[in-house]
């Protein structure tokens, strides 16, 4: 999801700058100004998010893969068929 915010804004960026060159839009007007500041601090929040769930996934270890997912499946099985009744009534 960061990425995509972030791909967008990164387009959002690059369409403003090709306004401003291609002389459609003045480069000092204020709403160019104001629009471009807009999108860099959101560009700015997005990277940030999108570097933190990075890093979240990679370093906890902890990762939901196809292998976990199996492993919890036959656990669940196993309780539900042979565990303590309160288990199949939760």
């Amino acid at each position: 999801m960061a990425r995509n915010q972030l791909t967008e804004i990164e387009g959002g960026i690059t369409w403003l700058l090709v306004i401003a060159t291609s002389g459609t839009m003045e480069s000092d007007d204020p709403q160019l100004k104001g629009t471009l500041v807009a999108l860099k601090t959101c560009r700015a929040a997005a990277q940030q998010e999108a570097y933190l769930l990075a890093h979240a996934a990679s370093s906890s270890g902890r990762a939901i893969t196809p292998r976990r997912i199996e492993k919890l499946g036959a656990l669940l099985r196993r309780r539900l068929a042979a565990g303590d009744p309160a288990f199949r009534m939760a």
